[in-house]
């Protein structure tokens, strides 16, 4: 490869598999395992559902926003390019050192946490 040559990583997700993972991830461990908590700290079905329909909202605006931003720059890269692009290298270099170390690590034990109750009530393996 020459010098001058750029790589370029194809954009190869579409609507259906960004739609199968925000509902995996997102939607299917929070509202299988998290609704007995939103029930009893707003004592009511009408404001754990507003609860629920807010949150919904808000991560739908999220998700708009770092689609708009993503729109705007070409380059792969993620949360990292955004924030390197927005607001400098040291921040970006931050969010990229704190996704790798703190998010990510805390997503996948949350997820395998859940995965795991599951797989012990379908196997009646309670507690």
């Amino acid at each position: 490869m020459e010098k001058n040559e750029q790589v370029h990583l194809d954009r190869s997700i579409d609507l259906f598999s960004a739609l199968a993972l925000v509902i995996g991830t997102v939607i299917g461990s929070g509202i299988f395992f998290k609704q007995a908590s939103v029930l009893s700290y707003s004592h009511s079905t009408t404001l754990a559902l507003l609860a629920w329909f807010f949150g919904g909202v808000l991560t739908l605006t999220s998700g708009l926003t770092i689609a708009e931003i993503g729109s705007q720059m070409p380059q792969t890269g993620g949360l990292y390019i955004y924030m390197h692009n927005l607001y400098g290298k040291s921040l970006g270099l931050f969010i990229r050192l704190d996704a790798d170390h703190r998010l990510w690590t805390g997503c996948y034990c949350c997820v395998r946490f859940l995965l795991s109750d599951l797989i012990t009530s379908l196997l009646w393996l309670s507690r």
